[in-house]
């Protein structure tokens, strides 16, 4: 992820949001997608001293935790092994595949972030969407996608 910065040429403004990119294996180019808006660099800077830092370091961590989690531990056999005399032959090895195709789909994710919306109305009934983007960090489509679901659905 990195900082973008756009600037507005009518105005002069400089917007920033942090970005991902990557390459689109079926179109065949590399493109990106906006992770979060962060606002006008003008009205960033009365909260932040230096907010193109700031948001450099910021995007820098959120790659570090995207490659944290995206990282899934490999299962590695060995097959000279022997099991010792009194176990019963049995190995359960069934989940580790599941889990596999489970993270690989995005389930996890997917998961979290409803639980991530679903946590914060309850602690915040009267928020707003945009309060909610603001405090998980969340995409708005996530947010709205998740927004009016009932509970125990």
């Amino acid at each position: 992820m990195y900082l973008k910065k756009m600037t507005n040429k009518k105005t002069g403004r400089t917007y920033l949001s942090i970005a991902h990119g990557y390459r689109d294996k079926e179109k065949g180019y590399s493109t990106n997608v906006t992770i979060r808006k962060l606002g006008y660099l003008d009205e960033l800077e009365k909260e932040y001293p230096d907010p193109i830092a700031h948001f450099t370091q910021v995007a820098r961590e959120m790659t570090e935790q995207a490659n944290r989690e995206k990282h899934v531990d490999s299962v590695v056999l060995d097959l000279n092994e022997r099991l010792p005399q009194n176990s019963d032959g049995r190995r359960n090895l069934g989940y580790a595949a599941i889990v596999k195709v489970f993270h690989e789909l995005g389930l996890d994710r997917f998961l979290c972030n409803r639980q991530r919306v679903e946590d914060y109305r309850q602690q915040n009934p009267e928020a707003t969407k945009a309060e909610c983007n603001r405090a998980t960090g969340l995409d708005p489509k996530t947010i709205r996608k998740w927004w009016n679901i009932k509970e125990n659905s």
